[in-house]
């Protein structure tokens, strides 16, 4: 990252911890039974997620750090609660054309590097989420079809339609975020 005007510095990190309560919980275990979305889970997990990444964020920018590197995001359970745990390097610069271009993103070191490479921009770590129950109905219908051979199209199903309604909702928020002017930093 040198040669790009980069340099690695302190790990940054964040975490929020959340509980669902107990109307939360009541709600989700109805929502559980019946199948479908369960909103009070995919809310808490996007909030959750949220305020560690921006709890990193924050603690990267304190230091004096460009941007975040390498993020990773995790949840966990902490004696009974929910803990949502962001990660990541900062890295630095001194060049003027990184100031006030603060970013965040998955990528390592060396990915971060080929997409500097390539023209590209980090703008901000996003996410899609989707907490979702298959129901009582269709769960015993799928396994009952796991007795016989073949595809089980309850699950299949199921897993389709969560996995597009989780990148759709990655690429609304990835669309939210504010454009750059490009910036090819040599």
């Amino acid at each position: 990252l040198q040669e790009k005007g980069l340099s690695p510095g302190e790990i940054s990190v964040g975490n929020s911890v959340y509980s669902l309560g107990v109307g939360g919980a009541v709600a989700s275990m109805g929502r559980a039974f019946a199948g479908g979305e369960i909103t009070q889970i995919t809310s808490m997990i996007s909030d959750g997620r949220h305020q560690a990444i921006s709890r990193m964020e924050e603690e990267a920018r304190r230091h004096g750090a460009v941007g975040v590197t390498g993020v990773d995001t995790k949840l966990g359970r902490l004696a009974g609660y929910t803990e949502f745990f962001s990660q990541g390097t900062g890295v630095y610069s001194e060049r003027p054309e990184f100031g006030g271009r603060f970013f965040s993103s998955a990528a390592s070191g060396i990915e971060l590097y080929n997409h500097l490479d390539a023209g590209y921009w980090p703008v901000r770590f996003v996410m899609g989420n989707i907490a979702y129950a298959i129901g009582v109905g269709r769960g015993i219908l799928g396994t009952m079809r796991t007795l016989a051979r073949g595809e089980v199209r309850e699950f299949s199903s199921m897993y389709n339609e969560i996995r597009h309604t989780a990148l759709q909702r990655l690429r609304m928020e990835a669309a939210q975020q504010k454009p750059l002017t490009p910036l090819c930093p040599t």
